[in-house]
């Protein structure tokens, strides 16, 4: 009998919900301030949640706070961010799931207990590496997925999922899902314009590496794609990168492999007809070490320098790789008579 009434007492809930809903617009109305208008879409975006239970899927972020666990809130607040950044979905997949995202990918789902006992673990980690360690702690964990959610932090919307799969030595990555623009983005298309090809491995050797043990990806996402994905930034959140997302997770996995830290980072940015629809046919690598290139004498020095400019030195620099190694050959940048649009390519390695 108490099952019946519980099902009931639910059912009730959520029509009651639903009708409140169909006035939300007369309700946003009533607010007499700006903290009333924000307590009323809260209301809201709760009520959204009870009368949408019996779907599978419910794209609606939640902030972790005391309610749910001491654990959440302090990892909240120790990461400074807010909903948008590190937050929670109930039933994503299946009823009675929990899934965790930080900086709009997927890191974590299971049962709300067993979510319960991850972000313990994270604020035991918070407690003894700090947010360092802790961003370590999501990255290791998430890499354990092979198909990652990605959720926008800003438009708070379900955006694709990125899928990773092991060919030979390489990790390859693939979008699916797409919403809104293109199903699925992978390196099968003809056309550059629409080709996303990202391999992630490590140098080969004797490759400028002496035998060690240097990441090596070979991302190449498309402008169009990568203006789409820009189209969410701008609300004072960093939305999600696509680039960094395959970066950290090809980082994680390759440690794994080899049970340590990497030695080095390699990069090779490149002027080429594949690069038709980014600015002067180039890298957005190639075409960021120009720019920081400007009004400076073009040394191997500076190259180096203006190296950490770019989008692969400002990641390589936040995983504590802080010395930029120009490893092309002097001709490849000595005899540009000054004019550093005239290089064409450039290769550097990013070491401790």
């Amino acid at each position: 009998m108490s099952g019946e009434l519980t099902v009931a007492i639910k059912g009730g809930l959520r029509k009651s919900a639903k009708e409140v809903l169909e006035h939300s617009d007369d309700l946003k109305k009533t607010a007499k301030n700006t903290e009333e208008a924000k307590q009323i879409d809260e209301v809201i975006e709760h009520l959204k949640i009870v009368a949408n239970e019996v779907e599978k899927n419910s794209y609606i972020p939640l902030r972790f706070d005391k309610l749910y666990s001491i654990s959440a809130a302090a990892l909240d607040t120790a990461l400074n961010v807010s909903k948008n950044i590190f937050f929670y979905l109930k039933n994503l997949t299946k009823a009675n799931t929990e899934t965790v995202f930080y900086k709009g990918v997927e890191i974590f789902t299971d049962s709300p207990a067993k979510v319960k006992v991850f972000l313990d673990d994270a604020a035991k980690v918070l407690k003894t590496k700090g947010v360092e360690g802790v961003e370590q702690f999501f990255e290791s964990t998430g890499s354990v997925l092979t198909r990652k959610r990605l959720h926008s932090q800003t438009g708070e919307d379900y955006l694709a999922t990125l899928v990773r799969h092991k060919k030979g030595e390489k990790y390859i990555y693939e979008l699916e899902e797409f919403k809104d623009f293109k199903p699925k983005w992978d390196a099968s298309a003809k056309d550059p314009s629409d080709k996303f090809d990202c391999t992630i491995k490590f140098a080969e050797k004797g490759h400028h590496t002496d035998g060690k043990n240097i990441l090596y990806a070979d991302l190449f996402i498309p402008k169009k794609l990568g203006d789409f994905m820009s189209s969410y930034k701008g609300t004072g959140f960093k939305d999600i990168s696509l680039g960094k997302t395959m970066l950290d997770d090809g980082y994680v996995m390759l440690k794994k492999e080899i049970g340590k830290d990497l030695d080095g980072i390699y990069a090779e940015w490149l002027k080429s007809s594949a690069y038709k629809d980014f600015p002067n046919s180039e890298s957005v690598n190639l075409y960021d070490l120009k720019t920081a290139m400007k009004g400076k004498k073009i040394t191997k020095e500076n190259l180096e320098e203006a190296a950490f400019k770019t989008f692969t030195g400002s990641w390589a620099k936040s995983k504590g790789f802080t010395k930029a190694v120009v490893v092309s050959e002097n001709d490849v940048y000595k005899e540009l008579n000054g004019d550093i649009n005239r290089l064409k390519e450039l290769e550097v390695i990013f070491i401790k």
